[in-house]
């Protein structure tokens, strides 16, 4: 029979074990993912270039849809996603672009053909609305969503549309 030293050395190493049991049993460390998960994206609109400029009427409106890499995860299964743009106006001004909405405000003037894609693919997408020959001048709200797994989040930008020089 050992002495008191070596029952407390082997209480101490007891315990030891069994605290360490039980924090292994209760804590979920994440598991990082493994190599060959795949990336998800996250998108926004868009470039300030696309929208900080001076349209015609005429002109074709470009927007670059922002794409970020999320880190793989398992929990970012596929989904598919819907990238939106409108626009619409004119507005004389800025006060009454922001302060219309609802019954008030214009139809929209013209709307972008919906980009589809998924969570998974990334890519550049781009969508364009062609600004009409006969769009009168002002300003125009630049209403964007991002539409996946049933939630939506949308933006708005004002673009400027000038009429053309005369030559």
């Amino acid at each position: 029979m050992g002495g008191p030293r070596r029952r407390r050395s082997a209480l101490f190493w007891a315990t030891v074990g069994l605290g360490a049991a039980a924090v292994a049993g209760c804590a979920q460390v994440p598991q990082p993912p493994s190599a060959s998960s795949p990336a998800s994206f996250t998108y926004t609109c868009c470039a300030s270039a696309d929208i900080d400029q001076v349209l015609h009427p005429g002109d074709v409106l470009v927007l670059h849809w922002i794409v970020e890499t999320v880190p793989p995860t398992q929990s970012y299964p596929e989904a598919p996603v819907t990238l939106s743009a409108s626009l619409t106006g004119a507005y004389p001004d800025v006060t009454t672009l922001k302060s219309s909405s609802g019954a008030g405000a214009p139809s929209p003037s013209v709307t972008a053909a919906p980009v589809q894609t998924t969570n998974r693919a990334g890519g550049a997408p781009v969508s364009t609305i062609a600004i009409p020959a006969d769009a009168a001048p002002g300003l125009y709200n630049l209403s964007t969503s991002v539409e996946s797994g049933g939630g939506r989040a949308s933006g708005a930008s004002v673009v400027r549309v000038e009429a053309r020089a005369s030559s």
